[in-house]
């Protein structure tokens, strides 16, 4: 689960001149002012020359977090974001400081010229350079040093930490999901791992396509879990063949087979369609860019680990689920014990 459950609007709190996290400021031209806000802590692409958004609040969580969508009917399930309090960054979203109005289901929300407007809120000033989402197609990542940071994640590196029952009536139904998302979860990695070397693309896809069908959609929640260890695995799947230690017909074949997928919920089909363009969370795309690069210490692996794993109710852990299994698959591969 992503963002949390739905929820009443959130409390009303004045805006007061330096209160604001550090990445949320007032404008110093705004100084004896409340009614405008200013944020850095954004993803980058919503202040790219030209960009505008015209849509409607469509959901409001319980994890302090508004989802607006765009009104654009050619194109639906394009959703932005608005987190309230010190969260990760993701993929078209505004993080603003904690409680500072009311978002309503319905209201008005719009960006024009890196200015957020909403009908529950100040007018939000994008500044900065915001965050960058997308993975970079080179990276450092090497087998030993995979393998160093794997060990020193310890139990955080294993495929124990997803559906944790609290969605179910019952045990019976708990093991259930979590062996039908094991068993799915260790297709896929062995699939991209392991493709025969005699084996054309073709066919490597379409086996592909069958495990990671079973996956897509599967479980509770606004993000279901499935989903979220796809993309967890995409993500890892995307450094490991930037790093050459995965072939590029595999990460091909995964793309693929995600693009092709069936319903799901509608945050965890914008989740996909960013996965896709390789565009992740901050705290995601922070995660595998650092697993696996010998210039980056076990311990901030670790530190940024759980940071991703605070990510939602359990979205994070399940990601990091995604990213692990693949991770140590290549790593046994590479000659690990």
């Amino acid at each position: 689960m992503t963002l949390g459950e739905r929820s009443a609007p959130f409390a009303a709190v004045p805006v007061r001149t330096g209160r604001f996290l550090p990445n949320h400021e007032v404008s110093p031209s705004l100084a004896n002012s409340s009614e405008e806000l200013l944020s850095r802590s954004f993803d980058e692409a919503l202040t790219e020359p030209g960009f505008s958004w015209n849509g409607r609040v469509k959901f409001v969580f319980s994890r302090s977090a508004v989802a607006a969508e765009l009104e654009r009917p050619e194109d639906p399930g394009r959703y932005l974001t608005l987190l309230f309090g010190p969260q990760g960054v993701v993929p078209m979203g505004i993080v603003l400081f904690p409680g500072v109005n009311h978002v309503k289901l319905g209201e008005a929300v719009s960006i024009e010229k890196a200015v957020l407007y909403c009908a529950g809120l100040p007018p939000v000033w994008l500044r900065g350079p915001g965050a960058c989402l997308r993975l970079a197609a080179r990276h450092a990542t090497t087998g030993e040093a995979l393998l160093q940071h794997l060990l020193a994640l310890g139990e955080m590196a294993t495929c124990s930490g997803f559906a944790t029952g609290r969605f179910w009536p019952s045990p019976e139904a708990e093991s259930c999901l979590i062996n039908r998302l094991a068993k799915s979860l260790v297709e896929i990695v062995g699939h991209l791992s392991y493709a025969s070397e005699v084996t054309g693309p073709r066919s490597r896809c379409l086996t592909l396509e069958a495990a990671v069908s079973r996956l897509g959609g599967l479980g509770p929640g606004l993000t279901p879990s499935g989903d979220d260890m796809l993309t967890g695995v995409l993500a890892e799947a995307i450094v490991l063949a930037g790093a050459g230690l995965l072939k590029e017909e595999s990460l091909h074949g995964l793309r693929a087979a995600i693009a092709l997928l069936g319903e799901t919920t509608p945050i965890a089909l914008g989740m996909r369609k960013h996965a896709l363009r390789g565009v992740f969370l901050a705290p995601l795309r922070e995660f595998v860019e650092a697993l696996g690069d010998k210039r980056v210490s076990p311990a901030k692996v670790r530190e940024i680990a759980r940071e991703l794993t605070t990510h939602g109710e359990q979205s994070g852990q399940d990601m990091l689920t995604g990213v692990t299994a693949l991770a140590w698959t290549v790593a046994r591969r590479e000659g690990a014990p």
